[in-house]
């Protein structure tokens, strides 16, 4: 059975865990002796994505085999885990640098007085920023 760490629904954020790997099947992770805990680690992000529609199944799989939780199909063809009365997304997607994106933004016109006037308005912060595909 799953159950959230201590405090997890207090500091609960936005995750996206994405794979790069492929995912062991069901047998694997009821082999390991902490199998179980590296799934109910994953269930914590609120999207999981893979590279492949096999590494998503193997993921479904086990968390139906192994943790007993039943997954479903969503709307717009997504799919979710259903974990303690939330929905967790499993999504696949390819991801990588979109080359031509960044090569579109690096030759507008002055993105470092963009980037500069963006740090500027926040002082003594550390800004990260990026796009996900997993949330287009």
């Amino acid at each position: 059975e799953y159950e959230p760490g201590p405090g997890s629904e207090k500091y609960h954020r936005k995750q996206v865990f994405f794979l790069h790997i492929p995912f062991s099947t069901s047998q694997i992770f009821r082999s390991l002796q902490q199998g179980n805990e590296l799934i109910a680690g994953m269930l914590h992000a609120d999207v999981v994505g893979f590279h492949a529609f096999d590494h998503a199944r193997h993921f479904l799989n086990a968390c139906k085999r192994n943790m007993g939780l039943k997954f479903q199909s969503r709307t717009g063809g997504l799919l979710g885990v259903e974990v303690n009365g939330r929905t967790v997304m499993v999504v696949i997607r390819h991801v990588s640098i979109e080359v031509m994106t960044v090569d579109r933004h690096l030759k507008e016109q002055n993105p470092h007085a963009r980037a500069a006037a963006l740090k500027a308005s926040h002082p003594d912060k550390r800004l990260i920023a990026g796009l996900d595909t997993c949330q287009r």
